[in-house]
């Protein structure tokens, strides 16, 4: 537990006494209250997270998702390793109960995580859909896709569902997997830090949820190509910010990191989708590398010429 206006560690975050009183424990560091948003609304909170509040993100992912995952550090050992082999009965039900008890100590952030994954799924399979039958100018980003949107939009609706779902899935592995990497080898603050990995995954969980908000344009429709990827962008600068405020780290150090596992899950989600797509077409590989490389080129010097 921290104090979310200095980050000073502290043992407790308030006191509750006999009549159910409760007073919020005064840091002894800045001298101001360790936690406010212990009393805080809900509602209040997620506004003061769009308006990247520091002490909204400090509260959620240090006093709030860290001492839940305290609570829970004994949760789930395995406390009869020593059985012997042929009692595989009570082995399955440790295991079994070991994955429970994963699952009841992440639930918040599995819970975010889902949450978001549905609303992804159904905003990327509307945006490449929009992209394959307008036949605008693909961006540099889709162009791997929309070479399979040609076959996806072949399938129907459950397989399509399927595959977006698969896609938004490993696109979201890949970046947890690859900043977690990052993180934890690069950055001092991932090497000290207890729960580094979990409080990086809340923290990213947290900023990306400003990427649900293009639901409203399936409501109130208007330009939705350019829409999606300001929100992207923005999705990105919530990212950088979050990151800051909640590792202290530098913004340099922090968008190095980040244009870095940007090109890596770039580079191997769309060496996966290749490799699907001359499963189904049956060409070669390179073939397919070498098309799209030629689009991309010519996607990313029209989107620079435009900037310029």
């Amino acid at each position: 537990m921290i104090c979310i206006e200095c980050s000073a560690p502290t043992e407790t975050l308030y006191t509750e006494y006999s009549n159910k009183y409760v007073q919020l424990t005064e840091c002894k560091n800045c001298h101001s209250e360790v936690d406010p948003y212990v009393e805080i609304d809900n509602v209040l909170l997620f506004i003061d997270l769009l308006l990247l509040k520091p002490g909204a993100y400090r509260h959620l992912v240090y006093n709030s998702m860290v001492v839940s995952l305290e609570s829970f550090k004994d949760h789930y050992k395995d406390q009869r390793r020593r059985l012997p082999y042929h009692k595989s009965t009570p082995r399955l039900k440790v295991s079994i109960k070991n994955i429970f008890n994963w699952f009841k100590k992440y639930d918040t952030i599995i819970r975010l995580w889902v949450l978001l994954v549905v609303f992804e799924v159904y905003l990327t399979w509307v945006e490449e859909e929009e992209i394959y039958h307008t036949r605008e100018r693909v961006p540099f980003n889709s162009v791997t896709l929309q070479l399979l949107m040609i076959y996806v939009n072949k399938w129907n609706a459950l397989q399509q569902y399927m595959f977006f779902l698969a896609y938004c899935v490993l696109d979201n592995v890949l970046f947890h997997m690859f900043t977690l990497r990052l993180v934890k080898s690069w950055m001092p603050w991932g090497k000290t830090t207890n729960y580094s990995s979990q409080i990086v995954s809340y923290t990213i969980l947290l900023s990306q949820g400003v990427k649900i908000f293009p639901i409203l344009m399936l409501i109130w429709p208007y330009d939705n190509i350019i829409s999606m990827s300001i929100n992207k962008w923005i999705a990105n600068l919530y990212l950088i910010e979050s990151m800051k405020i909640v590792t202290n780290s530098s913004y340099g150090s922090i968008m190095q990191l980040l244009v870095i596992v940007f090109l890596l899950r770039f580079i191997v989600l769309n060496i996966l989708v290749l490799a699907l797509l001359s499963m189904i077409t049956g060409d070669n590989l390179i073939n397919n590398v070498l098309v799209v490389l030629s689009q991309t080129y010519f996607g990313l010097r029209t989107f620079v010429s435009e900037l310029l």
